[in-house]
């Protein structure tokens, strides 16, 4: 089993619905949950005016490599009504796999996918629901801990805010 560190994101329609989709069809294809983030509202990439995203962090087990993942989550995404459209734009659903391997140490530098993410260091949406389930795991190449990356950031809480349980749709502000 591989354990993966799974990003998921949703702008668009019942963004909370999306979140919990991405997650049971997850499970549905053999993925095993070992925690979940809460969900936080967050700022959105880029320019132009859009919704704010929901945003989680799934942990969990594999029985195969984190390439083989791949093809199921853009499997979930289409599932779940995404479709092409500019980057950082609006979506129903974004999953990426931002860690694999044992403590997250795997490194994979493939056309179609590298591991850790390549901006994982960079996003505040990211690290802080990371953080929640591994504040202490060191990331690959940084030689720094979710933490350390995050308090890097400088102040991020305008951009990341933990909803409400249970899901805590928040409004789009």
């Amino acid at each position: 089993m591989t354990r993966v560190w799974i990003g998921s994101g949703s702008n668009l329609g019942n963004r909370n619905e999306n979140l919990q989709f991405a997650l049971n069809q997850l499970e549905g294809a053999g993925f095993q949950p070992e925690a979940v983030s809460s969900v936080y509202s967050t700022v959105p990439q880029g320019s132009g005016s859009q919704p704010r995203f929901l945003n989680q962090v799934v942990r969990g087990l594999w029985g195969g490599t984190a390439g083989d993942l791949l093809p199921l989550l853009k499997r979930i995404e289409k599932d779940a009504g995404r479709v092409g459209g500019p980057r950082w734009g609006p979506r129903i659903l974004d999953l990426d796999i931002l860690l694999s391997g044992i403590e997250g140490q795997e490194i994979v530098r493939d056309p179609e996918l590298e591991i850790p993410h390549p901006r994982i260091v960079e996003r505040a949406f990211v690290l802080v629901p990371l953080s929640e389930l591994d504040p202490g795991l060191s990331i690959p190449e940084t030689g720094r801990t979710v933490c350390q990356l995050l308090k890097s950031l400088g102040e991020w809480s305008h951009l990341v805010e933990k909803c409400p349980a249970p899901g805590g749709d928040e409004p789009n502000r």
